[in-house]
Order: C-alpha cells, then sequence, then structure tokens
C-alpha cells in the first residue's frame, strides 16, 4: 500500500512541478506563434500527443487554429484559415455533461462531414477542452495520430489545469494588446492640436 501511494505521490509530484514549469514559460513569454509552438511541443513530449491545437471559434461560425505543433510525420492542419464549424449532437452533449470532448475514433461520430475531416488528417483520438476567456471561444484540442495510443483518462484533470493556464496566459496577452493599442489611441488623441479633434 505505502508503495502504491508513494508511485502515485510522485506521479503528481511530476506533473505539478511540470505544470509550474509550464506556467512559468507561459508567463514570461508573449503568446507568439514561436513561443506557443515551444510549449504545446513540450506538452505533446510529456503526455505522448502527436498533434495539438489551439482553434478559435469565430462568431460567423468558422474556425481557425492559431496556435499548432505536430510531429514531422502528421499533417499539419490548415493555419489561420477560416473552416465551416462541424455540428455533431453527441458531441454537444458531452461538452455541456463532460466539460470536454473525447472522441476515441472518428467511427463514433455521426456527422459525416467531421468524420471525414478527421480521417483526412488521420486523427485516431481527439481530446478537446475549452479555453475560457472573456475574449475568445478556443479548446485546445489533443490528437493521437500515427501512435496506436489512446488518451488515459487519468491524464484529463491535469490537461484541464493546463488548458486554464494557457487561456489565462492567452487572455492575459490580449488585454494587454487592447490597453496598448488605447494607450497609442490616447497618445495619437493628445498629440493632435485640440481643433482638429473634433
Amino acid at each position: 500500500m505505502y508503495n502504491l501511494w508513494n508511485n502515485e505521490a510522485n506521479n503528481y509530484d511530476s506533473n505539478s512541478r511540470f505544470l509550474a514549469r509550464l506556467n512559468i514559460t507561459l508567463a514570461s513569454h508573449n503568446c507568439s506563434p514561436d513561443s506557443m509552438k515551444k510549449v504545446l511541443a513540450t506538452i505533446a513530449n510529456h503526455y505522448g500527443y502527436d498533434r495539438i491545437d489551439i482553434i478559435t471559434i469565430h462568431p460567423d461560425r468558422t474556425f481557425s487554429v492559431p496556435y499548432e505543433w505536430c510531429q514531422k510525420t502528421v499533417t499539419p492542419l490548415k493555419n489561420n484559415t477560416k473552416i465551416s464549424c462541424f455540428y455533431a449532437k453527441e458531441l454537444e452533449d458531452q461538452l455541456n455533461t463532460l466539460g470536454y470532448i473525447y472522441i476515441q475514433t472518428p467511427e463514433e461520430i455521426h456527422s459525416p462531414e467531421l468524420k471525414a475531416y478527421l480521417q483526412a488528417y488521420n486523427t485516431a483520438d481527439l481530446l478537446m477542452l475549452p479555453l475560457f476567456s472573456r475574449y475568445l471561444f478556443s479548446f485546445i484540442a489533443f490528437s493521437h495520430c500515427s501512435t496506436p495510443v489512446s488518451t488515459d483518462i487519468k491524464t484529463i484533470p491535469h490537461l484541464e489545469m493546463l488548458a486554464d493556464m494557457i487561456a489565462t496566459n492567452m487572455e492575459k496577452n490580449l488585454t494587454i494588446q487592447k490597453l496598448f493599442f488605447r494607450l497609442l489611441q490616447t497618445a495619437k488623441i493628445s498629440s493632435t492640436p485640440i481643433y482638429n479633434r473634433f
């Protein structure tokens, strides 16, 4: 019993240290494509995924992939290209009840468009966690493609904490960008003569 608890404690400790190190990396770098790609690569190597994507859902019911990392043997998704969203009732129900979407095989999907999309990118196993933010409606997607491995359900709580960290840092960077934009606008207005402001 002691060995079982000790292994559990070591596993918890290693995951906690990994999340702490990752949080420092996210907090000390802007969410630029290069730094985010490094973060996603670190996550993929730690948890054994072939591809990790940040998927942004737009108000016009399209989605794009602003950030992505994948193994060299895996086909990348089309970055920053808007694609119409796929709808599958069973996935919406999963999101509402579990708080995440988990597709073990594309064959279980009833939406033919989504099934074809997953098969086109050789996605064998897909876990999507929402990234909660005031500014974005996004998901982080963890995919197994070339490896015949499925997601270990025990890792989902750690991946949810990781998703929260990524969402928080993305929101922080968007807030800083908005603040910087407003400061620039204020600086332009204050440098304009009063008679040109109206």
